[in-house]
């Protein structure tokens, strides 16, 4: 019975972040720029764009709605630049005998995405540097690394042992002036130390550490931060004992916030 209610409550959490986003309020760490098509028929150009065969969905580069999707993406559509990009990406990680041209193309989208400060492309850049060592995609995270999230991404990049990018001392230039900040009291800041004590990125893992500064992002209203501690209290993790009362708190307040 108490799982039953913990998901109706759930779920009124997300149609009061689906409310929030209608009525105008941001959600943290999605791109809202608007797309040139409406949602409906962007969906169906992408699911247009895989094929069945032999019952498996395989994407198609011959598909006209492909070369549609291209057309947006070539005018600046960043959900269509994100979304080749992802897909060239994971036919990329997937498909390891063609990987050389679906990377370029993967890199190409999410670059045009990326210098628009998009999180998501960002984010892709990021995957595309860590497993194809891609030096394009690390030179697009450094020019964009403005905020804290892309900093860690580019400082875990230079720290990783084996990697054409390892640089030990860039990467402790890149954690320490997250840290710094977060000692400054700037909550997004203190959301990715979190972060860096829950994986040991930077530091050492320590799962009280991480406890610490999540709480400190959350005190200041720092959506990201109060709904990872909903995870933290729904799953137990970091030394706590599972709690969902104390989980919906936290969702609901990072729901009231605008995060979905």
């Amino acid at each position: 019975m108490k799982n039953k209610t913990f998901i109706v409550l759930l779920l009124c959490i997300v149609a009061i972040a689906g409310l929030t986003y209608a009525m105008g309020g941001d959600i943290a760490n999605i791109d809202t720029a608007q797309h040139s098509v409406p949602k409906k028929n962007f969906r169906a150009l992408r699911g247009a764009v895989y094929k069945n065969i032999g019952g498996f969905l395989t994407f198609d580069e011959n598909a006209e709605e492909l070369k549609e999707l291209i057309n947006l993406a070539e005018q600046g559509d960043l959900k269509a630049q994100c979304w080749l990009g992802g897909d060239y990406f994971a036919e990329a990680y997937n498909n390891k005998k063609h990987n050389a041209d679906k990377v370029g193309k993967a890199v190409k989208w999410y670059v045009k995405a990326g210098e628009q400060k998009n999180a998501e492309a960002l984010n892709g850049l990021y995957k595309i540097a860590e497993n194809f060592n891609n030096q394009e995609a690390f030179e697009c995270l450094i020019r964009n690394a403005d905020d804290f999230l892309t900093k860690r991404m580019v400082g875990q990049l230079y720290a990783k042992k084996g990697s054409k990018f390892y640089n030990k001392e860039k990467a402790k230039s890149y954690f320490d002036g997250i840290i710094e900040a977060a000692n400054r009291g700037n909550s997004q800041a203190q959301y990715q130390v979190g972060i860096m004590y829950a994986r040991g990125q930077g530091v050492e893992n320590d799962p009280k550490n991480a406890l610490y500064w999540y709480r400190k992002a959350a005190e200041q209203d720092n959506a990201d931060a109060l709904f990872t501690l909903g995870d933290t209290y729904r799953f137990g993790e970091l030394g706590v004992s599972e709690n969902t009362s104390e989980a919906f708190d936290f969702y609901l307040k990072a729901a009231n916030l605008g995060h979905a």
